[in-house]
Formats: structure tokens, C-alpha cells, sequence
């Protein structure tokens, strides 16, 4: 954690070092990469979304969002919460189970 731009330490929940939470040092220009899963779900987004012929600015009128929130999603950027996965679901004329599903087809 870091405060007023210095770093600081962190203590694990159980207070020793070593514990499943060690201590530790975090830098604050450290760049957040996205969850693995995050990004399959975004690509399972974008293909659904391509071969339905929609533009990201479509799909995103369509849930009432922008169309920078759909490229985040899509990146994996950002997290899709369970309530707007089914939006863009409903948008895409699918279900967030097939959504999910792709992901699956796409490790094996």
C-alpha cells in the first residue's frame, strides 16, 4: 500500500511474517495486468460481437453504456459483473452461459 506517494508496508492478517500474506513492498508504478479470465471472457465478448456484425459503439448503445467501457471489457481491462454480463448477453442475442461456455471450448 502506499501513502502520500511513499511506500509503506503491509502486515498479513495474521500478523507474522511469512504467513500466507507476507509482508511486502509495492510499487506504486507497478502496471496491473489483467485476470487471465477476465481476458477470455472479453475475447468470448468480442467474437460474439463480431460475427453478429456489431460495432463496439452499437453494442454499447444497446446496454446503455459507452463504447470505451466495451473495448475495457473486451481487454479484460476491466471486470464484467454477473448483472451486466447479462445485459450484453441480451444485447448479443445470447446467454451468458454461452458466453461462458465458449471460454471452456476455447482451453480444450
Amino acid at each position: 500500500m502506499h501513502q502520500f506517494g511513499r511506500k509503506i508496508m503491509t502486515a498479513s492478517a495474521s500478523g507474522v511474517p511469512g504467513a500466507s500474506d507476507p509482508l511486502e513492498f509495492k510499487d506504486p508504478h507497478e502496471a496491473r495486468r489483467p485476470h487471465a479470465l477476465d481476458v477470455m471472457i472479453g475475447n468470448s465478448l468480442r467474437a460474439r460481437r463480431r460475427s453478429l456484425g456489431l460495432s463496439q459503439q452499437t453494442l454499447a448503445g444497446r446496454c446503455g453504456l459507452s463504447f470505451q467501457q466495451i473495448q475495457k471489457y473486451e481487454a479484460g481491462t476491466n471486470r464484467i459483473p454477473a448483472s451486466r454480463l447479462f445485459t450484453l448477453a441480451n444485447a448479443l442475442n445470447t446467454t451468458p452461459t454461452d458466453l461462458l461456455t465458449r471460454i471452456a471450448v476455447a482451453e480444450q
